[in-house]
């Protein structure tokens, strides 16, 4: 069985995201996804992939439409920090409980 996580780090993060505004059937849609990576060491006790984790000095780089490919590849990477991950309790797969004990750890932080 799947055990949600929170996950989350000390700092102020992001995620690394790419977006697209298309035509389709004449109306016009946004699109967008949050790109991943391998999992770092700490992450693959949980799964084998990971967002791309930005930190706040990143933000610029992964933003800046003139940046080198090779900087946005240095970005691409799994997280390197430490992750504050926690199992929390399967309420939180129901888009309609709104209540503060979805994460609310249920056993043992994993750090």
């Amino acid at each position: 069985k799947k055990i949600p996580y929170y996950i989350f780090i000390e700092d102020y993060l992001g995620f690394a995201g790419i977006y697209a505004t298309v035509h389709y059937n004449d109306k016009e849609v946004t699109t967008c996804a949050i790109l991943t990576t391998n999992a770092s060491e700490q992450m693959s006790a949980v799964h084998n992939r990971m967002p791309v984790i930005l930190v706040h000095s990143q933000f610029d780089t992964w933003i800046n439409k003139t940046v080198s490919e090779d900087s946005l590849l240095d970005v691409l990477r799994p997280f390197a920090g430490k992750l504050i991950m926690y199992p929390v309790s399967s309420k939180v797969n129901n888009t309609w409980y709104k209540s503060a004990d979805c994460i609310k750890p249920i056993e043992k932080t994993i750090n």
